[in-house]
C-alpha cells in the first residue's frame, strides 16, 4: 500500500510547534548520538544473554525440587510459579531487547543524517497543555513564558528532543512528531443561518463554516481506513469464536458439560472478547461519522460576540482516548476550535491540529 504522505501535502508538528527547518547537529550532539548508541549495543547485549539463563534457571530448580513439599496445593503453586518465570521473564527480557535493538537503530539513523529539525512556534496565556508539554516545560525544553519565541531540535528517525543543559552532555527525551494534512493558506468563513446550527440558550453563538480541501479529506480517509481496520484483538476474537464453533457442531454434549463447571473462565471470556467487540464497534461508527465529514465536506467554528449571555469567548474542548477524536463541547467554556460537523472531532485549536490527527499512526 504506498505511503498516504506521498498523495498529499503534509506538515510536520511537535508539541504544539510547527516545523520550520532542519539544521546540522553539532560536534558534542554527535558525540552524545555515539554514545547512547554504545549503551543500547550494551543493553540489547545484555538482554540477549540473560533470556536463555533466565528460561533455564527455573527449570532447573524445578528438577532440583524434592517430589513433593507436603502438600498438594503447595506443589502445585510452586511448579505453576516456576513455569510462569520461565515463560515471563525471558519473554520480557526479549521485549526489552528488541525495543533497545530499534532504539539503537534509529539513533544510527539519526547519526547517518546527521540532522535535527527544528520546531519553532509560541504558546498563549489560554493554552491547554497536554502531557508531553509539561513534561518538556519541567525539562526547560519550553519557556514558561506566554507568548515567548519557543523551538524545540528533535532527532527525526529516533523522535528525541536534544536537550541542552549547562556543564553536562547533551541527551535525549522522546517526543511525539505528528504529520498532518497541510491545512489552507487562506480560508473564507461563511456564517450559517440559525435554522443550520445553534445552542440552545446562545442567541448571540453564531457557527461559521469553511471547505475543507484536498489534503484535509485524504487525511481524515487515512483515519478512516485505520479506524475499520481490525487489530491483534479483533483477529484472536475471531479465532476463539471459530473454535467454540467449531466444538459446539462436533460436540455439544462435552461442550455444555465444560460451560456448567468452568464457568468463571467461560464467563471472563465472554467479558473480555465482548469489550473487544464494542471497541471495534465504537471505531466503526466513528468511522461513519467521519466519512460523512468527508462528504460534506465543512469544518466549522463557533464564535461568541462580546454581548453574549456569558460573556465566554469561545468554544470547548473534552479530551477522549486518542483512538477516538477529542470532541468539541459547544456548552463549556474554554478556547476556539474548529471542529467537523458529524463526528463533533476537534480539527484544529487555535491554528494548531488536534492532538489525535498523525498520518503516521493512521497508516
Amino acid at each position: 500500500m504506498p505511503d498516504i504522505t506521498d498523495e498529499l501535502r503534509t506538515e510536520r508538528w511537535c508539541a504544539g510547534l510547527r516545523y520550520s527547518a532542519a539544521r546540522a547537529i553539532e560536534p558534542e550532539e554527535r558525540m552524545a548520538l555515539e554514545g547512547q548508541v554504545q549503551r543500547l549495543g550494551h543493553r540489547l547485549s545484555v538482554a540477549i544473554a540473560c533470556a536463555p539463563v533466565a528460561a533455564l534457571v527455573p527449570v532447573l530448580v524445578m528438577f532440583l525440587l524434592p517430589g513433593t513439599l507436603g502438600f498438594r496445593w503447595l506443589d502445585l503453586t510452586v511448579v505453576f510459579a516456576l513455569v510462569l518465570a520461565a515463560v515471563a521473564i525471558p519473554t520480557l527480557l526479549v521485549m526489552h531487547a528488541r525495543r533497545a535493538w530499534r532504539e539503537r537503530r534509529a539513533f544510527e539513523v539519526d547519526l547517518e543524517v546527521g540532522e535535527a529539525e527544528c520546531f519553532e512556534g509560541v504558546l498563549e496565556a489560554n493554552d491547554v497543555l497536554d502531557e508531553e508539554q509539561k513534561q518538556l516545560l519541567d525539562a526547560r525544553l519550553l519557556v514558561p513564558q506566554p507568548g515567548a519565541p519557543q523551538r524545540l531540535d528533535v532527532l527525526p528517525e529516533s523522535g528525541c528532543v536534544i536537550v541542552r543543559a549547562p556543564n553536562r552532555p547533551p541527551s535525549f527525551l522522546p517526543v511525539m512528531i505528528a504529520e498532518v494534512a497541510a491545512g489552507p493558506s487562506y480560508a473564507m468563513r461563511v456564517e450559517m443561518s440559525p435554522e443550520m446550527a445553534w445552542i440552545d440558550g446562545a442567541p448571540k453563538a453564531r457557527f461559521l463554516r469553511r471547505a475543507l480541501n484536498h489534503h484535509e479529506r485524504a487525511e481524515i480517509d487515512a483515519h478512516i481506513r485505520h479506524l475499520r481496520r481490525p487489530g491483534m484483538l479483533v483477529a484472536l476474537w475471531a479465532v476463539w469464536l471459530s473454535v467454540w464453533a467449531v466444538a459446539w457442531t462436533f460436540s455439544p454434549g462435552d461442550v455444555s458439560v465444560y460451560v456448567r463447571t468452568r464457568w468463571p473462565l467461560v464467563l471472563v471470556q465472554v467479558v473480555v472478547l465482548t469489550s473487544v467487540v464494542l471497541t471495534y464497534a465504537r471505531a466503526l461508527h466513528l468511522a461513519r461519522r467521519l466519512e460523512r465529514d468527508t462528504h460534506t465536506g465543512w469544518a466549522l467554528t463557533l464564535e461568541r460576540t462580546p454581548e453574549g449571555e456569558d460573556g465566554e469567548t469561545p468554544a470547548a474542548v473534552q479530551s477522549v482516548p486518542i483512538d477516538a477524536p477529542e470532541v468539541f463541547a459547544p456548552d463549556e467554556p474554554g478556547r476556539c476550535v474548529e471542529f467537523l460537523p458529524h463526528s463533533r472531532a476537534v480539527w484544529s485549536e487555535q491554528g494548531r491540529p488536534a492532538r489525535w490527527r498523525n498520518l503516521r499512526r493512521a497508516t
